[in-house]
């Protein structure tokens, strides 16, 4: 899988390391740690093609530096859950993703429809892929006092792979 986002700088990049670290000694949650960079995504897809990086210039150079303010701890339910951080999708943020949601679609044709404007939220993953309906309530104790009401500043637009940034566009 491939994913637009936006990474996290410090100190929340080492926040989001340090709580996959401690979620791995504590829980044995290790799944979260692929990719290895903490983002929150606009749009994922199976592979993008190369059409995409003159449009991710583009609209990162028309961008300023903007900020997102997290809102606690989110669940994505299931048999596969995903403990997350939530975003504020205030209209700002809304309309920044909805204005490159169609670009990104254009240059591929296995978007996934979570992140369409429609169903998209917005959130950071803390522990996903090992985590399991047994171990989340590990997760939820572990993480349950802590103070996710984060101010971020977001600075760039970032093509993602599991495994490595493939480019990154600073605003």
């Amino acid at each position: 899988m491939q994913g637009i986002v936006s990474l996290l700088d410090d100190p929340y990049a080492q926040i989001v390391h340090d709580i996959w670290d401690e979620l791995k000694t504590k829980c044995g949650i290790a799944g979260t740690q692929v990719p290895q960079f903490p983002h929150f995504s606009y749009h994922v897809a199976g592979r993008y093609d190369e059409t995409l990086r003159p449009l991710l210039k583009k609209i990162a150079a028309g961008q300023k530096t903007f900020k997102v303010n997290t809102a606690g701890l989110g669940i994505f339910n299931g048999g596969n859950p995903v403990v997350f951080v939530s975003l504020v999708r205030d209209s700002a943020l809304s309309q920044f993703h909805e204005s490159i949601y169609p670009i990104l679609s254009s240059t591929t044709t296995t978007s996934l429809a979570y992140y369409e404007p429609r169903a998209w939220t917005p959130h950071i993953t803390l522990a996903q892929g090992d985590l399991t309906p047994q171990n989340l309530p590990d997760v939820i104790r572990v993480l349950n006092d802590r103070n996710f009401e984060w101010e971020i500043s977001i600075n760039n637009l970032t093509w993602l792979s599991d495994t490595n940034v493939i480019t990154r566009y600073d605003f």
